[in-house]
């Protein structure tokens, strides 16, 4: 007998794993793990205490993996917002947040109107109105800006997703478009031009997408919130392992110098021991 579908999770919150709270203006590193742009410049400027700035790379607190400055003449004090901008998360974060709650149009804002937002503009990153997105689709610099519904459907609807641009980590201003499944990269049209034109099975990224169960997000979120919790519980017991052993190198430091006093008071009594005899 058919069942009906668990309603899926709207407050979905996305932690910087340096703060461990939500992320806030995501900032990417060469290895692609994401932090909060002020969590990362705060770890950046500890590492950078003492170096030579000229020289100066820091390890991803994640993967260790080396990363230095982002742009050349940039200040270290300023290298966190210089990375790129994880737009995926960003998008996916600021979606959730603007759905959660009515909002008024921006734009009608500023011509002094209070109008409900029903859409949000992934460009403007801002919400508008009805009347506001056929300005839009009349606007010629305006027709290109990706807009999606602000407001969840019901909790039995499948959740939608804002379109959204990931940026190619090889190629700047170009954004992945499509999958090849021999190399299992993501591409951009130049990435597919130059170095998987010769590959056999190579897919639009919106045509894999029509191919997947909506279904299967419902079940692909509650598999990523097991594993949070799972990572949560893991984290705590390496911590209180941690506090165990800090708590125990003390009484251990002390039995080895109290050892290591006695061998001495050992060796000196040895030692005057063996000097009387030969008296």
């Amino acid at each position: 007998m058919a069942t009906g579908r668990k309603p899926v999770d709207k407050h979905v919150v996305f932690n910087c794993t340096i703060c461990l709270q939500q992320i806030v203006k995501p900032r990417s590193l060469p290895c692609s793990h994401t932090f909060c742009e002020e969590c990362l410049q705060h770890f950046i400027s500890r590492e950078a205490i003492g170096k030579e700035e000229s020289s100066f790379e820091f390890k991803c607190p994640i993967c260790r993996r080396v990363s230095g400055c982002p742009e050349q003449g940039v200040p270290v004090e300023e290298w966190a917002k210089h990375f790129p901008a994880n737009l995926l998360l960003n998008s996916l974060t600021t979606s959730f947040e603007e759905q959660s709650q009515d909002k008024l149009c921006a734009m009608c804002v500023r011509d002094n109107k209070q109008i409900k937002a029903d859409y949000w503009c992934n460009d403007c990153r801002e919400s508008i109105c009805d009347s506001c997105k056929g300005i839009h689709k009349i606007n010629v610099i305006l027709q290109k800006h990706k807009i999606s519904a602000l407001n969840m459907k019901d909790e039995d609807d499948n959740l939608q997703f804002p379109d959204m641009d990931e940026p190619c980590r090889f190629h700047p201003g170009k954004f992945v478009e499509v999958f090849c499944v021999d190399h299992d990269n993501l591409c951009c049209s130049i990435c597919f031009a130059t170095r998987h034109r010769h590959c056999e099975r190579v897919e639009a990224l919106d045509e894999m997408i029509k191919r997947i169960p909506k279904s299967n997000v419902d079940r692909n979120i509650e598999v990523l919130s097991n594993i949070a919790q799972i990572t949560s519980k893991i984290i705590e017991n390496k911590e209180r392992t941690i506090r165990e052993t800090n708590a125990r190198k003390e009484t251990i430091l002390t039995n080895v110098s109290n050892e290591i006093e006695n061998l001495k008071t050992k060796l000196d009594e040895c030692q005057q021991h063996d000097h009387l005899r030969h008296l």
